[in-house]
């Protein structure tokens, strides 16, 4: 994790923003970010310390297999889920 923290360069780089006070500024209620490296599982690497929803729901994706990160991973682009309750039961 450090050395990708590391490219992602300074300043700030990404271990510096402070992850629950960017979701404040989006108008969100968690913001995480997670990364793969070649053909392994998606690792979560950026949160709120603090943040349990948000690590909550990205365990919560790799126990059921979907979700938006495995989602954005197949598609191979950034995807917002803007309100999960929208979603409908079947997901």
């Amino acid at each position: 994790m450090t050395a990708l923290l590391d490219i992602l360069g300074s300043p700030p780089g990404l271990g510096l923003l402070p992850a629950d006070r960017c979701a404040r500024v989006l108008g969100l209620s968690c913001v995480t970010v997670s990364a793969r490296a070649g053909h392994h599982a998606p690792e979560l690497i950026w949160h709120a310390p603090d943040d349990h929803l948000g690590t909550l729901l990205e365990d919560l994706q790799y126990t059921l297999g979907e979700g938006p990160t495995l989602d954005c991973i197949q598609q191979g682009r950034a995807l917002c889920i803007p309100d999960l309750a929208a979603m409908g039961a079947a997901r």
